[in-house]
């Protein structure tokens, strides 16, 4: 890590230990929705599904076939 990379995380812990309270939990979510997370099982499945063109469903010439497809009413 070079020094300007620890020159910046030292500044960034400085300005989150200045955060008041009520914008901490704002900065965790944000922080959680920016980090990477594993895919679970369910994700997992269907990328490979979509590698290997399995359960496939469509062509669809609209998005109201889709959706009706999906059994939802437009």
């Amino acid at each position: 890590m070079t020094t300007a990379t620890l020159d910046r995380r030292e500044k960034l812990v400085r300005r989150v230990r200045e955060l008041p309270d009520s914008t901490v939990d704002s900065v965790m979510e944000f922080i959680d929705e920016v980090e990477e997370h594993e895919p679970n099982a369910e994700t997992i499945a269907v990328l490979e599904d979509i590698e290997a063109r399995r359960d496939m469903v469509g062509p669809f010439n609209t998005l109201e076939e889709m959706f009706r497809d999906f059994g939802v009413k437009c």
